[in-house]
């Protein structure tokens, strides 16, 4: 009788202990989401673009080029850090690596680890 007692405090104990590390990497990944939401312009040469990340997980990616032209792309995003995924429309999706973030600047690699942008926080 003791050892059914001795294995069913072991069993709940170890209950508790899985459900509190998956409730962590949880508050990790919502945190990092939270942060990219909002914002962010990256500014050179007179030109600039600017990507708005909804909490929804939708995208809105506006490019301008002085006295050429504005263009804009919307799709979907998923980022588990440091991977951030923008999926157009059509669902293709381009792969970008989120190098550092924090309240007030984005800065992103491309797939081959090039520094791609440095956007502030809007």
């Amino acid at each position: 009788m003791r050892i059914l007692k001795l294995l069913a405090m072991l069993f709940v104990a170890a209950t508790v202990c899985m459900s509190v590390m998956s409730c962590n990497k949880d508050d990790d990944d919502d945190k990092g989401n939270s942060e990219l939401v909002g914002t962010w312009r990256d500014t050179y040469d007179g030109d600039w673009d600017e990507i708005t990340f909804k909490s929804d997980g939708t995208f809105v990616w506006t490019w301008h080029e002085e006295g050429k032209y504005d263009d804009v792309e919307r799709g979907t995003y998923t980022y588990k850090h440091p991977e951030l995924k923008l999926y157009d429309e059509d669902g293709d999706y381009e792969v970008y690596y989120v190098k550092s973030i924090s309240s007030s600047l984005l800065v992103v690699n491309d797939s081959d680890g090039d520094e791609f942008g440095r956007y502030q926080k809007k």
